[in-house]
């Protein structure tokens, strides 16, 4: 039997609430939330989690634009059949919708989450007459589709983060810190206006093309032995700007992006339910079926065996 995929409707303090048969309220993400409502349609929500367990559903949200500073995490996150966004350690996830939008998430077991969200509600910022409504610091905001973008986060902007989250004030002290703190996150995204909209921006064409199809070589022949040198010697680039281009595009080391494709790929072997651990090891590329265990567990939360069984057909 497959697995029901939760459904979780994500509430204005940023809490979930279960939407559909077999999903239970994330309990554990909820008491990790600190939410904080501030003037001028806008909130803060400071996340520090601890999963111990993978979890993974489908969420539906409001209209908003939110700006997630990321310290830790691990991570996957996609909005209504877009293009897929890794979470990783020191990430700014931009989301940008006009109406209820529904996306799928999963979060990696055994990584800290810790981060702050700053959401402002529709209207909000033309309302502060920051912003154009068509557009962020050089990113145009579609007016029929949601946007989600990862950026790298900055210097200053991991200060910020670290800042908000460590806020002890109280009462209006904290609400009035809190908002300058949004202000400023704003400020600095708009500042982008004459900067890269994305963070591969700094590589040629041919580059982000010859990166793209290294993580195609690699989600499609995990099986094979792949080294940070073989892998530039196929697409050929050099190795330097191999690794460079998997961080900047794809928010991911090459070892990382190849461990999870294999890890994926055993995974759906499992639940299909005819293969057993140790063959499903070899068959993603792991000679050692011990090693393949612990690789699981800390991608999946659990053991390849208990996955089966759990998850088998």
């Amino acid at each position: 039997m497959r697995p029901i995929t939760p459904i979780y409707r994500l509430r204005q303090d940023y809490r979930l609430e279960a939407q559909a048969d077999g999903a239970s309220a994330l309990s554990a993400w909820n008491d990790s939330i600190r939410h904080q409502s501030l003037q001028n349609a806008c909130a803060v929500n400071m996340i520090d989690w601890h999963p111990i367990e993978a979890q993974s559903g489908m969420v539906e949200g409001p209209a908003t634009l939110s700006i997630s500073l990321f310290l830790k995490g691990r991570g996957r996150f996609s909005v209504q059949g877009g293009a897929a966004v890794d979470l990783a350690d020191r990430s700014l996830l931009l989301f940008h919708s006009r109406r209820l939008a529904r996306g799928h998430n999963s979060i990696e077991a055994g990584h800290r989450l810790l981060g702050v969200d700053f959401r402002f509600e529709p209207g909000a910022l033309e309302r502060m007459g920051l912003i154009d409504q068509d557009r962020i610091g050089g990113i145009d905001l579609p007016k029929d589709t949601p946007l989600l973008l990862r950026l790298p986060l900055s210097v200053e902007l991991t200060k910020i983060a670290q800042e908000t989250v460590n806020c002890t004030l109280r009462g209006l002290a904290r609400e009035v810190y809190l908002g300058a703190k949004a202000l400023e996150v704003l400020a600095y995204v708009i500042s982008r206006q004459d900067h890269p909209t994305d963070a591969g921006h700094e590589f040629a064409l041919r580059d982000r093309l010859l990166i793209r199809l290294a993580s195609e070589i690699i989600a499609t022949r995990f099986d094979e032995p792949w080294t940070i040198s073989r892998l530039a010697r196929e697409t050929g680039l050099n190795e330097r700007k191999l690794k460079r281009g998997f961080r900047a595009l794809l928010g991911i080391t090459v070892h990382g992006y190849l461990e999870r494709a294999r890890i994926e790929a055993a995974a759906g072997m499992l639940a299909a339910g005819n293969t057993t651990v140790t063959d499903t090891a070899i068959a993603v590329g792991y000679a050692n079926p011990s090693h393949f265990a612990k690789v699981f567990f800390r991608r999946k939360g659990m053991q390849p065996n208990l996955w089966q069984r759990r998850y088998g057909r």
